[in-house]
């Protein structure tokens, strides 16, 4: 519950909507359009919110992932890997074209990182047996 309060109030829903956008103007482009030198500064516009938005949510979702509790840490991994998802459906709709890629093929690749670490962590903060190791080490510290 405290994660989805902060993915709404971060603005998740902007994200994702920028999201659907880039992926909509890059299926456009791919499509060999006319109009593609001018949808060209449009998807770099998207993305790169797109991006920022990304960044700014997984600091928010880190920031509070610590004090979750394992059952629910765990639906929002599956939530996160969703996210992730879309940023590899992003990279192989731009693989087919050499301008695209040089363009995107970075930023898209940085992102399905990040949202992968954030999934890997999230799955391992969700088990409870490696969360009363990290407690008890913690304590001995």
């Amino acid at each position: 519950m405290a994660t989805e309060y902060q993915l709404r109030d971060y603005g998740y829903e902007e994200f994702s909507h920028r999201l659907d956008l880039t992926s909509d103007v890059f299926n456009l482009l791919r499509q060999g359009s006319r109009l593609y030198l001018i949808n060209l500064p449009l998807a770099l516009y998207e993305f790169h919110r797109a991006c920022k938005m990304s960044r700014g949510l997984i600091k928010n979702i880190r920031s509070v992932a610590a004090f979750e509790e394992p059952d629910h840490l765990k639906e929002r991994c599956e939530f996160f890997k969703g996210i992730r998802d879309r940023y590899f459906r992003i990279s192989d709709q731009i693989s087919d074209s050499g301008l695209l890629s040089f363009f995107f093929k970075n930023g898209t690749e940085e992102m399905s990182d990040e949202w992968d670490e954030l999934v890997e962590d999230c799955c391992i903060g969700s088990d409870k047996e490696i969360r009363e190791l990290i407690k008890q080490i913690a304590e001995n510290a």
